[in-house]
């Protein structure tokens, strides 16, 4: 396609405009964790950037940008980075207790590897629901970077034989 351009000048909110807007949609979510985050705006695809201390705080940041009308594509390269950094050993005793402890969770069902932060779900349950609330436990422990949920969901799936976490 040579010869051809892309059309930049998507919506009619001007970049610096729609930059704002973001900014301010994640400020009313974040409040003063938002001081450092970046928006970059260009043609509807808005880029945020920076670094916030939790994920969940990475997750509201995106959900605040998607949320605003004229912004079509989020590219999200937040970093988290917990106030005071914790080993994976440390996270891997949190996530292990949040997922033995939990009512709603099969027992020995679910295994969790840990690897700089980021939490890697693997197991099998029986309902979405058990998998969806796997991951919400653990999003909020201090040091999760990202949760990878590779979970999977087989009605009457027996989890006796699974390895522990």
């Amino acid at each position: 396609m040579s010869g051809s351009t892309v059309n930049t000048d998507i919506g009619n909110t001007p970049d610096g405009e729609l930059r704002e807007l973001v900014l301010s949609h994640i400020r009313a979510v974040l409040e003063t964790a938002s001081t450092a985050i970046e928006v970059a705006s260009e043609g509807g695809v808005v880029t945020l950037m920076g670094s916030v201390k939790s994920l969940d705080d990475r997750i509201a940041a995106e959900k605040a940008a998607k949320g605003v009308d004229k912004v079509l594509v989020v590219a999200d390269e937040i970093a988290v980075r917990p106030p005071q950094e914790r080993t994976d050993t440390q996270i891997a005793r949190d996530v292990l207790l949040r997922l033995r402890t939990h009512p709603g969770l099969p027992q020995n069902a679910i295994r969790a590897i840990v690897a700089d932060g980021e939490v890697t779900l693997e197991g099998v349950v029986h309902w979405q629901l058990q998998k969806l609330t796997a991951e919400s436990i653990i999003r909020n422990l201090r040091g999760v970077r990202r949760i990878h949920n590779l979970m999977e969901v087989r009605a009457g799936a027996s989890t006796a034989n699974a390895a522990p976490a």
